[in-house]
């Protein structure tokens, strides 16, 4: 667990560049698990209802309405099935990915209420204090422990892993631990006085320079550090593990003392000068200052390990463990509580964080298999670790591919996987497009605008009113944004001259694109198609030939694509344009193309793949709604609810 600057980690024995988009206080975190977990999607309503927005003019179109009822009656479909489609059948032609965990979790450390980071697999996450996504994996080994402090984060794993970053971004640099035994927690005072501990007994000392290998002693495994605040050098660092030993720097050496019976102890903590350390068959101890450490009982009558303690004050503290157990600690005595969950409600709570979120308990408290529960309304509720809400838009090239969605999410894909970019804000974000010189500009929620320099630099340039916006495509030096009641925006590469332009309509505009003719092309609900040439708006018409809401436009080698509701898939130039696919029971969200490779994606997980003409079905494994789809016409990606990704690549 962790305080602040000064906390730590703990692992339990049981148990190129590519961005995404993700819209902090002191906090105490406390150890993961280590056991392994598949990949289970999680499931979730998501509301998707756009903001309905009446400024001057720009009143948003009756249509708009159809689209999200549309939409929102996918998204309560989406929540009746698992998204993992486990019917037997042929293989998916699209793996699954996730953006949050990998299916386990071991450990978290908080920062603040609105920022903490964990461990599971090979895979770091982030929480930007509305919801986690993925921060990078560090290498192949899976991580059992993080601590945060000075700026960086440190984890550490198996065959010795040990791994820091700075939070300011860049990538994970591993260290030399000098052992390859599983390292399971971690602790730290400062970013140069590290101690961290694992398997047979092992105890690790970092100075800013060099790993210091302090001692071991074959058979035992430590899972989780303290250190008492004030304290310097080996002075009150504290770990605790198996047999129900606890090992201290005493006397001028490393020792091991007695403290429980014999059982494995998950998690050690310390508040108002008092210890307590928790651990199997719901043992529980505690050492006050001058006393032995004394064991308690905690009441629970079916004696489940606990696995994480963690709290405000020595009398209000809350243990967590296996099959949903949470005891609570008044100062007298220990109370069961049952989380009401439900999805994680029963689930192994296999490590927890705590912060002072303005005088209210802040707790983000991590289940074996992924999940949790946090504390709101007096209620331990679910909470999950991915990205929940999903995916809105991909965008970019192999090299620099970036994703957006609710949230304010943002991450990016270099060679260590994934990572969550911060951008300070929890803005929904509806779509991106990315410059030829790097430059990403992100739209959303209450005329939002999101623009990251090629040195990471955040902006958000003022849009000047409050609809939600929900395409952006950068043509040159040029920013055109569209939106809700016809809203169309221009703007410069480098944020200035945000203006009106005349779309000559008041349907809602879905997504805009640079075409393949160099025209920019706009298309919405009721069939809206429409392009601009030479930046001469209002825009010229283009008869789509229906009347179904389009949801997203791409460009063709020619022209453009566009889906939209009813399974419409159309083709189109400026001599007009062509209907190539149609079900009425199907709803597509997005598309994409790169020469002959075109894919489309929606609602119950469909994709849909151009061949010759026509639009035929692919298995996509999942029944999650797909938001967003990517392709260079080698790799491809589709994104959606939950922070699910599928990826495929073209046979050679």
């Amino acid at each position: 667990m962790g305080f602040g600057s000064a906390g730590g980690g703990r692992g339990l024995a049981r148990g190129a560049r590519l961005v995404l988009v993700l819209g902090s206080g002191f906090l105490l975190a406390c150890s993961g698990s280590a056991l392994e977990g598949q990949l289970t999607p999680d499931v979730d309503v998501e509301d998707d209802a756009d903001t309905a927005v009446v400024e001057d003019t720009l009143v948003d179109d009756v249509e708009d309405t159809a689209v999200d009822t549309a939409e929102d009656a996918a998204d309560v479909a989406d929540t009746a099935v698992d998204t993992t489609d486990t019917t037997v059948g042929p293989t998916p032609d699209w793996s699954v990915v996730s953006l949050g965990d990998v299916g386990v979790v071991r450990d978290v450390f908080a920062v603040g209420p609105g920022e903490a980071y964990a461990v599971g697999g090979p895979r770091v996450l982030r929480y930007n204090g509305v919801g986690w996504a993925t921060w990078g994996e560090p290498g192949t080994a899976a991580l059992h422990g993080v601590w945060v402090g000075d700026g960086v984060v440190m984890v550490v794993g198996e065959e010795g892993l040990v791994a820091t970053r700075s939070l300011a971004g860049g990538h994970w640099q591993l260290g030399a631990s000098g052992v390859d035994v599983t390292l399971r927690g971690i602790y730290g005072r400062a970013a140069d006085d590290v101690w961290v501990f694992g398997d047979d007994a092992t105890v690790l000392h970092w100075d800013g320079a060099t790993w210091t290998h302090e001692f071991t002693l074959a058979g035992i495994k430590l899972f989780s550090a303290w250190i008492v605040p004030g304290t310097t050098e080996r002075e009150g660092v504290y770990a605790v593990g198996s047999g129900g030993l606890l090992i201290e720097y005493v006397a001028g050496a490393w020792r091991t003392t007695q403290i429980a019976e014999p059982v494995e102890l998950h998690d050690i903590f310390g508040v108002d000068d008092v210890l307590f350390a928790v651990g199997a068959d719901a043992v529980i101890t505690l050492k006050r200052p001058g006393f032995s450490w004394r064991g308690q009982t905690s009441n629970d009558p079916r004696d489940r390990d606990l696995w994480a303690i963690v709290g405000r004050a020595a009398d209000d503290l809350v243990a967590f463990g296996e099959d949903g157990a949470v005891v609570r600690y008044n100062g007298d005595k220990w109370t069961t509580q049952q989380p009401a969950g439900p999805q994680w409600a029963s689930a192994d709570l296999v490590s927890a964080a705590w912060a002072d979120d303005g005088g209210a308990d802040r707790y983000l408290v991590v289940a074996a298999e992924g999940g949790g529960l946090t504390w709101s309304a007096n209620k331990w509720v679910d909470m999950a670790t991915r990205p929940e809400r999903g995916v809105r838009d991909i965008a970019g090239t192999g090299e620099m591919l970036w994703a957006v969605g609710k949230g304010g999410l943002v991450a990016e894909r270099n060679d260590q996987g994934w990572s969550a970019f911060s951008i300070g804000s929890a803005t929904d974000l509806n779509a991106l497009d990315v410059a030829a010189d790097g430059t990403v500009w992100a739209v959303g929620a209450a005329g939002s605008l999101v623009r990251i320099a090629p040195d990471d630099n955040v902006t958000f340039p003022d849009s000047g009113l409050p609809a939600e916006l929900h395409g952006v495509a950068v043509a040159d030096d040029q920013v055109w944004i569209c939106g809700n009641g016809g809203t169309l925006l221009t703007a410069a590469l480098d944020g200035s001259a945000v203006g009106f332009e005349l779309s000559g309509t008041s349907e809602s505009l879905r997504a805009v694109t640079v075409g393949g003719d160099g025209a920019v092309w706009l298309a919405g609900t009721s069939g809206y198609l429409a392009r601009i040439v030479d930046g001469e708006t209002p825009p010229t018409i283009v008869a789509s030939g229906t009347g179904a809401n389009l949801n997203d436009v791409v460009a063709t080698e020619v022209g453009v694509l566009a889906v939209g509701d009813n399974g419409v898939v159309i083709t189109a130039t400026a001599a007009g344009a062509q209907l190539l696919h149609e079900d009425p029971g199907l709803f597509l969200y997005g598309a994409a193309a790169s020469g002959a490779v075109q894919y489309a994606v929606g609602w119950n997980g469909a994709i849909l793949r151009r061949v010759d003409s026509a639009f035929v079905p692919e298995l996509s494994g999942v029944s999650t709604i797909l938001q967003a789809v990517w392709t260079d016409g080698t790799e491809a990606i589709a994104a959606g609810q939950q922070g699910i990704l599928l990826h495929r690549v073209e046979a050679p």
